[in-house]
C-alpha cells in the first residue's frame, strides 16, 4: 500500500552539499517539502550510501541571500538520486522553508506544473494534505 504524502513536493533548483560519515557530496535539490528533499548528487557510482544513515544537509542560495543547514535521515538512494526526510528541525528552519517553497512556488506563471505528487492545486499548498 502507498504512503500518502503528509505534504507536497515542488520542483527546486538549488545547489547544496550533503554531508555523511565524514564525506561531504556536491548536490542539487530536485523537490523539496517541509518533511523532505530530493537531491541529487549526480554520481550514480557512489555506494556508501545506506537507507536509515543521517546526514546533514546544507541548503544555499547565494543569489538570494539564504542558507539552511538541517539534519535528516536517508530514506531512499538509487542511480544519484537520495530522498531524504528531516529530522526534527528547528521552528527558525521550518519558516526559512515555508519562505522557499513559497517563492519557488511562483516562480512560474503556470504554477501547478511546478507542484509534484498533490491531487489537486489546492491541496498544493504549504499545509498538510487531507
Amino acid at each position: 500500500m502507498f504512503e500518502k504524502r503528509q505534504y507536497c513536493r515542488i520542483k527546486c533548483g538549488v545547489g547544496g552539499t550533503l554531508k555523511f560519515r565524514g564525506t561531504t557530496y556536491r548536490c542539487r535539490i530536485e523537490n523539496l517539502s517541509l518533511a523532505g528533499v530530493l537531491v541529487n548528487i549526480g554520481d550514480a557510482r557512489i555506494t556508501d550510501i545506506r537507507e536509515n544513515d543521517r546526514c546533514l544537509l546544507h541548503l544555499n542560495n547565494e543569489n538570494e541571500g539564504w542558507q539552511i543547514t538541517v539534519e535528516a535521515l536517508i530514506v531512499r538512494h538509487l542511480f544519484g538520486f537520495v530522498g531524504l526526510k528531516f529530522i526534527n528541525p528547528e521552528s527558525e528552519t521550518i519558516t526559512s522553508l515555508e519562505t522557499i517553497l513559497e517563492r519557488e512556488n511562483h516562480r512560474t506563471p503556470e504554477m501547478s506544473k511546478d507542484i509534484l505528487y498533490c491531487d489537486s492545486y489546492k491541496e498544493s499548498q504549504l499545509y498538510p494534505m487531507l
